[in-house]
């Protein structure tokens, strides 16, 4: 047995069981990941080996003997190690050279950055035994021809340690040679590896994946409270044998702020511009095909969010503004991205909608609130506050008792602020219920101007007299109160003969109509019309006509009515001088389909 002096990084010839951490495909992408983002940091890690040779350098090889277990203790600073103790115990790791050259059985190693090997006990093996005792200069010639990486992605690949490589052939014409057969390396003497303990800073603007919920990268400067934090608590990796894929399971805890980062909700994904884990805790791992699964958990989560889409399980759905907030408290997430946590947010969008059971209403600058909102299992129970912008486009119908005059509609364009206050229970998808109260206003000038459109009517008629010509203009049609329309028209009666006027009869009624709330049909129109005539002219009958007449025409006209398709109820209808109120419920519960589509629909506000 004997000691060396310091020496070179280049001489290193151990801390192989960093080769176990080159696991394939989804194994090696994530330590890859988790290489890149170390910055300072203590790691300790064990290996099982188990009996094989594998080539090292030219003339010579590495071999295992027996089932030894291998130990690393090391340090990091600024992305490489600065500190290193490798041992090897219950077996026998052998460098072992062709011919005359030596044969070795490494025990352990000290390496400091600053010194390079400051400690390294080796015992030579049969023949060399002795010579190794004498001239320990022969087996570290061989040692000087290896390359030392310490920089920490190396380290987990497995690359800390090797030959030089030679240099690349150039490139030929001639069709592309039959590929060489994959050289044995060191993992295929490597049984399993165990992560004991691995704490962490990261790099600045590193990117970390905790899919399927999350990614983000660690803050582009770092200060206090600004760098990202990383403890492995427990790590296995497990080489892939015979075709089978690598194994790798690790959990641990994580703390910071982050930014630049993703977020998968449901079916919808969002940008998050900054935000902060609190807490964290996370558990990664492939299935039997390989591929990289993971659970996430955070006592806190606190993220602003830039864009994208979200949904409130329920149906609520928001294209995000910039500005947006979602903050969660004792949140899991499994890994199919089954989500759970008690969620205060406040998320704006200039579009969003509410859709459920086939049922959908488009919005304009929505917000959504909500404190205390519980979700489990992505169904969500609690209080949801919205407010948006809305347009209804409704087809008002009027029918004139005189078969002289065609039926005649015209959509009225409702618009204007919605606000509604939401109860949701177990609500997913296609569960639970989500019910609560509503309100919206509508500006009553535009729906006034297109009604005034309708209310027009000109008709020729054989009343007293033969081929009377009849006009009707309306000049008011709005709110006079809470629960009243006041109208106002002009009518005119009048016989020609050719282009002398045989009499005329001028008429400028006023009415009042009382809105009636029909619960049933979800609808509100004008009953109990009252007409003063305020004719003036010498032909009697025209205004026995006009009172009686005008009070069918109005009567019983449905100026709104909800869409089928939506679980709105209209329980009170508030009118102003310039403004329409309605109010009702909504009651949107799982396994109800909608009713057929009808003619009025709500969509966006353009």
């Amino acid at each position: 047995m004997h000691r060396h002096p310091a020496a070179s990084p280049r001489r290193i010839l151990v801390v192989l069981f960093v080769l176990a951490c080159a696991p394939d495909g989804f194994a090696q992408t994530a330590l890859d990941r988790l290489g890149a983002i170390v910055k300072d940091g203590h790691l300790s890690v064990e290996a099982d080996l188990q009996p094989g040779r594998v080539p090292a350098i030219p003339t010579y090889a590495l071999e295992v003997e027996g089932s030894p277990l291998t130990h690393v203790v090391a340090d990091a600073q600024s992305g490489r190690v600065t500190k290193l103790r490798f041992a090897v115990e219950k077996g026998r790791l052998i460098v072992r050279g062709k011919g005359l050259r030596p044969k070795v059985s490494i025990e352990s190693l000290d390496f400091e950055s600053s010194q390079g090997i400051t400690g390294l006990r080796f015992r030579g093996l049969g023949i060399w035994r002795p010579i190794v005792a004498i001239f320990g200069g022969i087996a570290r010639s061989a040692v000087r021809k290896l390359e030392l990486k310490t920089d920490i992605p190396s380290v987990l690949k497995g690359e800390i340690l090797g030959g030089k490589k030679p240099p690349e052939a150039a490139p030929t014409s001639e069709a592309s040679p039959t590929p060489a057969p994959a050289q044995r390396s060191f993992l295929d003497v490597v049984s399993e590896v165990r992560i004991l303990e691995m704490t962490l800073t990261a790099f600045e603007g590193r990117t970390l994946d905790f899919q399927p919920f999350l990614e983000f990268q660690t803050p582009a400067r770092s200060g206090d409270g600004e760098t990202v934090r990383l403890t492995i608590d427990k790590g296995v990796f497990r080489p892939g044998r015979d075709g089978a894929p690598s194994r790798l399971d690790v959990s641990g805890k994580l703390d910071g702020t982050i930014e630049n980062g993703t977020m998968q909700f449901g079916k919808d994904r969002s940008t998050i511009s900054r935000g902060r884990i609190s807490g964290g805790t996370f558990q990664a791992g492939t299935d039997g095909e390989g591929k990289l699964t993971s659970s996430f958990g955070a006592s806190q989560l606190a993220f602003e969010m830039s864009s994208g889409h979200f949904e409130v399980p329920g149906g609520l759905r928001v294209d995000l503004d910039s500005g947006s907030r979602f903050a969660v408290a004792d949140a899991r997430v499994s890994p199919t991205g089954s989500f759970s946590g008690v969620v205060d947010m406040e998320l704006t969008g200039k579009t969003g909608e509410l859709a459920r059971q086939g049922a959908k209403l488009s919005t304009n600058n929505m917000t959504l609130r909500s404190h205390g909102l519980r979700i489990e299992d992505n169904r969500a129970s609690g209080p949801v506050e919205l407010s948006f912008d809305y347009r209804l486009l409704y087809p008002f119908v009027v029918k004139y008792p005189i078969k002289e005059i065609a039926e005649k509609r015209v959509p009225l364009e409702f618009y204007g602020p919605f606000t509604t206050t939401l109860e949701l229970e177990d609500a997913g998808a296609d569960s639970g219920e989500v019910r609560g109260d509503y309100r919206f206003k509508a500006p009553w000038p535009p729906i006034e101007k297109a009604a005034l459109e309708v209310l027009s009517a000109k008709w020729r008629q054989d009343v007293a007299v033969k081929n009377v010509d009849f006009t009707i203009v309306p000049k008011v049609f709005r709110p006079c109160g809470i629960s009243c329309f006041s109208l106002a028209f002009e009518f005119t009666a009048e016989k020609r003969q050719g282009k002398k006027s045989l009499f005329s009869q001028f008429c400028a009624p006023l009415g009042k109509a009382e809105l009636y709330v029909d619960k049933e049909a979800r609808a509100f129109i004008l009953r109990d019309v009252r007409i003063e005539t305020h004719c003036k002219g010498v032909v009697g009958w025209v205004a026995n006509l006009i009172a009686p007449l005008l009070a069918k025409t109005y009567s019983d006209a449905v100026l709104f009515k909800i869409p089928p398709e939506l679980p709105l109820s209209v329980d009170t209808v508030r009118g102003g001088v310039e403004w329409i109120e309605i109010g009702g419920r909504i009651d949107w519960k799982a396994g109800e389909s909608a009713a057929p589509a009808a003619a009025a629909r709500l969509e966006t506000k353009r």
